[in-house]
């Protein structure tokens, strides 16, 4: 199995590598025609800004926003074995015309390591390290006929984090999905995460540093500064540990002002 998903690997990092080559052009083209109808003095984005005082001619406004698309998409689809499109190693394409922000520990998708024949990458330009496949919780001890039960996930965890190389674990206040209120209720995922953690030594110190938890505070009208301590504190709770790596919006309203 694990020969067979190294294989699926490399044509699905040939596949991308392609995508990223056609929608950068893409997406450039339609950047550009909306950064020159935009462009003001202060006009700008986290990839590059034009200075109003010196005028990029055609040519290099045209390489700066496909660097911006270049940058933007790789950072989503991985283009190439250490993220050919990463923002960080595009500099250099613009002859240091074009401002990069970089303000992170190091290039996006950057293969930092391997572990137990597993790559870990860098994740955005943070210093979060996280592995190329993780653990999907949404089912785990729900109420589902065949939902795998605490034994199930334990023996998942072993054989992924122990073993294997995996250390990111996705889940939500949420999960499990779907939950009766008998057999299973809102927030068992994240309590029998906690569980292994604790069991295993996982859930403090240094050990902690070996598995990345991304967790989620329930979406929509229920996201404000209130309930986002709140619902974090309680996903802290059930987890058992201090800190969250990645904390995340679970189905946001998406067309919400962003002053909520």
């Amino acid at each position: 199995a694990w020969s067979k998903g190294k294989a699926l690997q490399k044509k699905i990092k040939m596949t991308i590598a392609a995508i990223n080559t056609v929608a950068a052009a893409a997406v450039g083209a339609t950047l550009l025609s909306t950064a020159a109808a935009f462009h003001t003095p202060t006009s700008s984005n986290i990839f590059f800004r034009m200075s109003h005082h010196s005028p990029i001619d055609s040519e290099r406004r045209r390489q700066s926003v496909q660097l911006m698309a270049g940058g933007f998409l790789g950072g989503i689809f991985g283009g190439g074995e250490n993220g050919s499109y990463s923002v960080a190693n595009a500099a250099t394409s613009t002859g240091g015309n074009a401002k990069i922000n970089n303000s992170g520990k190091g290039p996006t998708n950057e293969i930092i390591k391997k572990v137990n024949g597993m790559n870990q990458r860098r994740l955005g330009g943070s210093d979060i390290i996280v592995s190329e496949l993780g653990l999907g919780t949404q089912r785990w001890v729900s109420s589902d006929f065949n939902a795998p039960n605490k034994d199930d996930i334990f023996k998942f965890m072993d054989y992924a984090i122990l073993d294997n190389g995996v250390n990111l674990i996705d889940t939500a206040e949420q999960y499990p999905i779907p939950s009766d209120g008998k057999r299973a209720q809102e927030g068992d995922s994240e309590l029998a995460i906690g569980d292994w953690m604790k069991a295993r030594g996982l859930s403090k110190g240094e050990s902690r540093k070996k598995v990345v938890i991304a967790t989620k505070i329930t979406g929509g009208r229920n996201v404000t500064p209130k309930n986002i301590k709140n619902d974090c504190a309680g996903s802290l709770k059930r987890l058992g540990v201090d800190y969250i790596d990645v904390y995340q919006l679970h189905w946001p309203a998406r067309y919400s002002p962003q002053s909520n």
